[in-house]
């Protein structure tokens, strides 16, 4: 919604790039924003709409962003093999998104190509405790020389 309103005001819109968070205490703990538990078919839902929020060709000059933020999603969302459904590389969420990172020009890192290949559960599990396990060594690294 805040795209489509963006693309139709004449007021200046300002983007920031912090992160802004209203935490209610008081809230209902029963409340949609406390109860909602984010599905495959809703992601897929969601990216439809959202690129359709673009009108005309404005998409391609916001494509890189955009690419980077579906990249982010795709990988910690479904990092832990188990989360992600076999449907997952055969649908046109995943087709959309190779083609943008091909026309981005995206390099992706290592996790990322795995990430993207790796089809096989085990794999992918193998290769998300590689990368943690260089993570935690890169951290213990950093700390001994400060």
């Amino acid at each position: 919604m805040n795209l489509r309103i963006s693309f139709n005001t004449t007021k200046d819109v300002i983007i920031s790039d912090q992160e802004y968070y209203l935490i209610r205490t008081d809230a209902n703990p029963n409340s949609a924003m406390k109860t909602f538990r984010g599905s495959w078919a809703y992601l897929q839902g969601y990216d439809m709409v959202l690129n359709n929020s673009f009108p005309g060709n404005t998409r391609t000059e916001y494509l890189e962003s955009l690419t980077r933020w579906r990249l982010n999603i795709w990988h910690h969302s479904f990092r832990k093999a188990w989360k992600l459904p076999a449907e997952a590389y055969d649908c046109e969420y995943f087709r959309r998104l190779q083609e943008d990172i091909r026309h981005c020009g995206f390099k992706l890192s290592a996790f990322e190509k795995w990430n993207m290949k790796l089809r096989n559960p085990a794999l992918r599990a193998s290769a998300d405790l590689y990368i943690r396990f260089c993570g935690v060594m890169r951290r213990l690294a950093k700390e001994r020389l400060k």
